[in-house]
This record gives C-alpha cells, structure tokens and sequence, in this order.
C-alpha cells in the first residue's frame, strides 16, 4: 500500500500536513474528508524512510503512551497505530509509523517492523513488542514500556539539567584563557623579543603553544580519529573486542561506572521482561542484547543457555564476576522464593538508586575541578606574562 503526503485546510484556516497510507488517491481524500479537512494537496512519496532516523526519546515516550493507552481501550493493533500516528506532530517519525503501519498490514509482526529503526526503537523495546506480540499481551507491554521510557527520560533530563552550569563554566573559562593565550600574551611578550631580552622558558613554552594552537588541535584530533579506526579494526575480532572490553571494566573509577551502569540497565529490562510474563531464560537471552560492553553480552546469553539446561539460576548467577553481591542476593532470595518479578523491582530500584548516588558525586566533583584546573591554567599564563617583568 503506497504512502501520500497531504496538505490540508482544518476548520480555522490552518495548513495541516501528513503522511496516510491508502490504495489510491481517492482512498486518501475520503480519509482527509472524514476528518473535516479540506484537501489541496495530494503527492505520491517514493523515498524509502531513513532507517538510520533519530527521533527524541521524548516523542518515542509519548508515542508508546498513546498506543498503550488505545490498546487497552481494545483497539485493534493496525487501527491504534494509525491513531497514534495522527497524534505525531513531526513530519519525519509520522513517516516512519506510517510505514510500520504498512508493513503490519502486509503481515509482517509489529516488532520485525520496528527494528530496522534502531535508532528509534531500542533493542530492550523491540524485544518486549516482539514477546508482547507472540504472547496476545501487546497493550501490558507497551504500558510497561512507558513507565520504563519515562523512566530514563527522567533520569537523563537530570543529568543534563546538572551538567549545563559545569558546561557554561568550562566554555568561558576556556574562552578567557584563549584570550590571555592567543591576544595577551603574545603582545606584552613581543615588547621584550623586540629589546632581544632572553624570555623565561615558561614564557617561551606558552609562546611556541600559542602559535601553534591550531595545528597541536589538529594533530590531538588526527590522533583521536587513527585511535578510533584502529579500535574499530580490532573489534572486528570477536576475542580482541571481548579482550578490550573485559580491560575496560578493570579501569578504575570508569570501569567501575560502566558496570554499575551496565547492570542498572540489565535488572531494569529483565524485571520489564519478567512482570510481563515472559520466561526467565528468554528474558535473559533478549536481554543479553541490550549490553553496550560484549563482556556482559556473554555472561548473560551464556546464563541463559545454561538455564536451558536445567541448570539452578541462583547458583549460576552466584559466580559471576562485576556483579554486585546485593545485587546476586536480591534475586536469588527471589528466585528461591518464586517471587522472581518483586525481587527483580528490589533488584532494580537498589541499583537505581547506587547509580544515582555515583552520579551525584561525580557531578559534584565536575565543577570544583573545572575551577580548579582553570585556575590553574589562568595562573601559569599569568606567570608567564610576568615573569619577563621581573
């Protein structure tokens, strides 16, 4: 079924602009008509949508709210998302619905139709449709899903919210000192090469360092980009990519970070998986997919195939190396006691809350070490203005 773009005049005068799918022309203008709009404009679109789109996690949020919302009011699938997609104010994401519409419509399942839009509908979120849909529980999993997505909305709207005052901070430090560097400095010091006065090496280090200041820029950027390209030919091999990983976990602090984080994230999508009804081994192995780091990516698929054995999931987990021991006793407690799903909740909101409690301190540190390390900075330019003075 092809896709045509419409404008139209509503009851107030006003453009409305949109994407609908329908047999014909005709079909489309008895669609437009139906909403009480007048028609002028009617195209055939050809494009293919951009599979590699990025859309605001917001707009997802409020998307997956509203096709959770007409699911449980018993609308059909094909139907709510059509009336979901109507909702849409931006142009590009209407496009995308229209064309997982399409292709639900054909026969395809809702989350085969979602996932080539990787950068739109996450890995844990096409996991979940796909279950929801094989299971007939769509409309609890995408209620699920916006609890979830608010969630890490929130979490994000907080980090940036502290991060903009460090930001400001950083970006005008950083423009005095390129002022003091590149227009100060080199005037004051000038009147003393001019008189051949021997210049104090540190005068003469800052010297060398504002004239060359965009070609040391250049030369830290090339390197970065060749330590990009090698990283990304050495992932290439599964060992070496596992080897790297593993190393990234053992750096101190960061390593630290990266695998509180990795786990919040995991025991929040397996207790999603788990209060929706689907099984712990498959819950696992979907989940394995949602790791950034291919260390956990393995521990956990490899998790879920021992599962499939047979084998005790609390003793399995047990052993396993960066897991928190709270963490382990959390769901082992539960998994014992067969209350899996309230275990996971405990699990997830005592990881929430350790991430949260981490990310404070870091972004309490962040602004007291910008200032201090632009004092620093402002304090060795001013030295080197000076010291020819005295």
């Amino acid at each position: 079924m092809p896709t045509y773009y419409y404008k139209a005049f509503n009851d107030q005068g006003k453009i409305v602009k949109g994407f609908y799918n329908a047999d014909s022309e005709r079909g489309v203008r008895k669609l437009i008509s139906d909403q009480g709009l007048s028609c002028f404009k009617i195209k055939k679109t050809y494009k293919k949508t951009n599979h590699k789109l990025k859309i605001s996690s917001k707009k997802v949020l409020l998307f997956t709210k509203q096709l959770s919302n007409l699911l449980k009011s018993n609308v059909g699938i094909d139907d709510a998302i059509k009336l979901a997609a109507t909702h849409i104010t931006d142009v590009s994401f209407k496009k995308v619905i229209y064309e997982i519409s399409e292709n639900v419509q054909q026969g395809q399942r809702l989350a085969d139709a979602m996932a080539p839009f990787k950068r739109i509908f996450s890995k844990t979120f096409v996991s979940l449709v796909k279950i929801g849909d094989e299971s007939g529980n769509l409309g609890f999993v995408f209620t699920n899903l916006s609890y979830y997505l608010e969630e890490r909305l929130k979490i994000k709207q907080k980090i940036i919210s502290a991060l903009v005052y460090p930001a400001i901070l950083f970006g005008f430090s950083m423009f005095i000192i390129l002022v003091l560097l590149n227009v100060v400095m080199p005037v004051v010091v000038s009147q003393f090469t001019n008189s051949s006065v021997a210049l104090p090496f540190l005068t003469r280090q800052l010297l060398f360092l504002a004239n060359h200041f965009s070609l040391i820029i250049m030369s830290l950027l090339s390197f970065c980009f060749i330590v990009v390209l090698i990283y990304k030919s050495l992932i290439k091999n599964k060992h070496i990519h596992l080897y790297l990983h593993s190393l990234i976990l053992k750096i101190p602090i960061l390593g630290s970070f990266i695998c509180i984080t990795e786990i919040e994230n995991f025991s929040s999508s397996l207790y999603l998986m788990v209060h929706s009804g689907i099984p712990l081994n498959i819950s696992l192995r979907e989940c394995s997919h949602i790791f950034y780091n291919i260390y956990f990516q393995d521990v956990i698929y490899d998790l879920a195939i021992e599962l499939d054995k047979g084998n005790d999931f609390s003793q399995l987990i047990s052993g396993k190396k960066y897991f928190p021991e709270t963490f382990i006793q959390l769901i082992t407690s539960g998994y014992q006691s067969g209350d899996l799903a309230e275990s996971l909740k405990n699990a997830s909101d005592y990881m929430k809350s350790d991430l949260e409690n981490r990310r404070q301190i870091i972004l309490s540190l962040i602004e007291p070490a910008i200032i201090v390390m632009m004092g620093i900075l402002t304090l060795i330019i001013v030295l080197a203005i000076l010291l020819p003075i005295l």
